[in-house]
């Protein structure tokens, strides 16, 4: 019998980001640096956003344990914990590749990637979080594609440019356990709904990528 978090893992086994054409192309050095810079610049509004949306579930939750785990990332997010603020780490990253503000701001799909998962977030406690582990279970591989793409195929090799993503690389891990043992957890009757909110939050991502792949 499976476990709940291995049936949203094989609920979302075929929206992994390390599949998607756009991160395929990175790990291959095939994106155009002004496709990087974009995405740089477009995942912005997510990533200043995502301490608001641990916050949200957070504050859902009604666990005192299940609020510890949940505080110990948000503590993370804003810079509590072991680095600075994630938002300043994902700066210094589109610094980093030489991303600059584009004169007509935000995509429409940026703001609609953060409002699905800000939406999600609300909704329940038990949607968040699962919406939550959609992203954060698969980060750690990621970060680790990233560096080694960064390094190898754009030459990005300075601390701070690599930053965000080592710091991911590691504390994902204990993030992504924690939404896993909390799930877990979650009611059979609220099963569905959580189930459907981890598919939601990962087709957004997927959409996202999609969207910055198509910038020339």
């Amino acid at each position: 019998i499976m476990t709940f978090t291995q049936e949203v893992c094989a609920l979302l086994q075929d929206r992994h980001l390390l599949q998607h054409p756009f991160y395929r192309d990175w790990m291959e050095g095939k994106l155009t640096l002004s496709q990087l810079q974009n995405y740089a610049h477009q995942y912005t509004p997510f990533v200043d956003a995502f301490p608001r949306f641990v916050s949200a579930v957070h504050s859902q939750c009604e666990d005192a344990a299940g609020r510890r785990l949940l505080l110990q990332n948000l503590q993370d997010e804003e810079g509590e914990g072991h680095s600075e603020p994630h938002p300043q780490l994902w700066r210094d990253f589109a610094a980093g590749v030489g991303a600059q503000e584009p004169k007509d701001g935000w995509s429409e799909m940026a703001l609609k990637t953060k409002e699905t998962f800000m939406g999600l977030a609300r909704s329940s406690y038990e949607e968040g979080l699962c919406a939550l582990y959609a992203y954060e279970y698969q980060i750690p591989e990621i970060a680790e594609a990233k560096i080694k793409g960064l390094k190898e195929n754009y030459g990005v090799d300075s601390q701070a440019a690599l930053k965000f993503f080592e710091v991911h690389r590691q504390a994902d891990v204990y993030h992504s356990q924690a939404c896993a043992e909390l799930m877990d957890k979650i009611p059979a009757e609220k099963r569905a709904a959580a189930l459907k909110a981890a598919r939601t939050a990962a087709d957004a991502l997927w959409d996202f990528l999609t969207e910055a792949h198509k910038v020339a």
